[in-house]
């Protein structure tokens, strides 16, 4: 026997025995089964049910059952925890049990996001966001759930072809059936897709270009060796470099750049012929 157990079956009021046992039987529990007032022996071990126990079930407690073996179902069809304190039940289920989220650069080229669940309800699907500066949100892709709800996890992979240079943050976004959502906390990633520092280097006139993460935002200094600060101009970015110039000749010699964003600090040598 395959497919789903028939609702139609609660209404059989007189039934006193239920074996469904070791069948090809999938879905969920039909809450109607609970509405067998005469059934001493109801048997549906060894199946490929899902889901949780309904509330109506309780009815079937103290009396010969078993639902053991069911893969989806909360204990892997353990009953008793449900009749004892309600473990399982569909008016105590939990929506999504994330376990983990990640994001990871692959060859500087792409992006893969990584995820696992422990247990979903009501899961419809998956949303994945992206951002540069934790400001301008977009969306990524619609990841579909697996189907129906589930007491076991499940794992899931996507990957962003065509990811932001630099440092951005991917976050996930879970949607129930009803249409309400859980955001989960953003994570970041570093892709490094050209060398970073100052070019030309040594510079010959006033202007040069650095190339970073995030330019825009991003702390920029220039001292001289004597520790004074030397003036200069963000002239704009340029294919992901930012375009600096100095606002006065500078002399011969050696100068030390400063580039502070995100509490990190880095220094350049900047030769000046």
């Amino acid at each position: 026997m395959s497919g789903s157990i028939p609702p139609s079956l609660g209404n059989l009021t007189n039934l006193q025995v239920l074996y469904l046992g070791y069948n090809a039987l999938t879905g969920s529990i039909p809450p109607s089964l609970g509405n067998l007032p005469n059934v001493n022996t109801l048997f549906v071990q060894g199946n490929q049910l899902s889901g949780c126990f309904p509330a109506s079930l309780s009815a079937l407690c103290g009396k010969s059952t078993a639902f053991f073996s069911n893969a989806g179902l909360p204990g892997n069809g353990n009953f008793a925890p449900f009749c004892a304190n309600g473990t399982g039940s569909c008016s105590a289920a939990l929506p999504v049990n994330l376990v983990s989220f990640s994001a990871k650069p692959k060859d500087n080229q792409t992006v893969n996001l990584i995820w696992s669940t422990a247990s979903e309800q009501n899961n419809k699907y998956f949303l994945l966001e992206r951002s540069k500066d934790l400001i301008q949100v977009e969306s990524v892709a619609n990841v579909k759930a697996h189907e129906g709800s589930s007491f076991q996890g499940f794992s899931y992979t996507f990957t962003d072809d065509k990811p932001y240079t630099g440092t951005s943050y991917y976050r996930l976004r879970q949607v129930d059936l009803d249409g309400k959502t859980t955001t989960y906390p953003w994570e970041s990633v570093v892709l490094r897709r050209e060398a970073y520092g100052v070019s030309p280097n040594p510079i010959s006139n006033q202007q040069f270009q650095l190339q970073l993460d995030e330019p825009l935002t991003a702390t920029i200094k220039i001292y001289n060796l004597d520790g004074h600060l030397v003036p200069f101009q963000k002239m704009g970015v340029d294919a992901g470099s930012l375009q600096i110039k100095t606002t006065q000749t500078l002399s011969t010699g050696i100068y030390i750049l400063t580039v502070e964003k995100r509490s990190q600090k880095r220094e350049y040598r900047l030769v000046v012929e």
